[in-house]
């Protein structure tokens, strides 16, 4: 089952809307510097960094531990590691990865270990953990975070929080409202099959506008959790 999730996400990455949607607004958030050492964390296929590729950025990396994605990493051009490597970035993105981690204490602390000071983490994870369901399940999810678990975990790492969000706010009353009548999608697709082509293109509207609000206010409610995030700056008696 999980051969088969991981064989639907690598379709979906490409161009799935909420993928599409996560990759803008990351990009949109880390507001990175051209020269940045930018690490992918829980890559998968490497569309995010394909994508930051396309767009000027050539210090890339990326973390995979899935053979089956590895398989299909779309750039052979781009450093790809099984583990963290030893090695000082300026920008980790960590994107809907925390979630699948046992550990995720340890992990956020290696993190926090492998950043330059200044540097930052962008982070999001799954939130809410009475909206767990099926596809949780297939997704192989360790948890769903509250608000205060997320934050306190960062800061106990060591991160100074700058942005800190919900993220998906419009589609959060529907979830719900399934999870509540324990109506979830249970096939090896979980929320990620492409469907009708008109539900797609209306969901990624509202996910783009979701994104042009989140450069003005932090969203009050969704089904996940952004963040961004930064390592504390050296100071000069250092």
């Amino acid at each position: 089952m999980k051969e088969q999730f991981e064989d639907v996400h690598a379709v979906a990455e490409e161009r799935h809307p909420w993928f599409v949607a996560r990759r803008a607004l990351f990009t949109e958030l880390a507001d990175l510097d051209r020269d940045a050492r930018i690490l992918d964390m829980g890559c998968g296929t490497g569309m995010f960094l394909v994508h930051l590729k396309s767009l000027g950025f050539r210090n890339l990396a990326g973390v995979e531990t899935s053979e089956r994605m590895r398989q299909r990493f779309r750039d052979d051009a781009i450093p790809l590691y099984t583990e963290i490597p030893e090695e000082t970035f300026d920008t980790v993105f960590m994107l809907d990865v925390l979630e699948h981690i046992a550990d995720d204490v340890q992990t956020l602390a290696r993190i926090h270990n492998i950043l330059r000071p200044g540097g930052t983490l962008l982070i999001s994870v799954p939130a809410h953990p009475f909206l767990w369901g099926p596809h949780d399940v297939l997704a192989a999810h360790e948890r769903r975070y509250r608000s205060r678990e997320l934050r306190d975990k960062l800061t106990d790492a060591g991160f100074e929080i700058e942005r800190f969000s919900y993220w998906n706010m419009f589609c959060f009353p529907i979830v719900c409202l399934l999870r509540f009548l324990r109506i979830g999608r249970g096939d090896r697709a979980g929320n990620l099959g492409l469907g009708p082509a008109f539900a797609l293109k209306a969901y990624g509207l509202v996910l783009r506008l979701e994104n042009r609000l989140l450069q003005w206010f932090n969203l009050p409610a969704g089904v996940s959790l952004v963040a961004k995030t930064r390592t504390k700056a050296s100071t000069s008696g250092d």
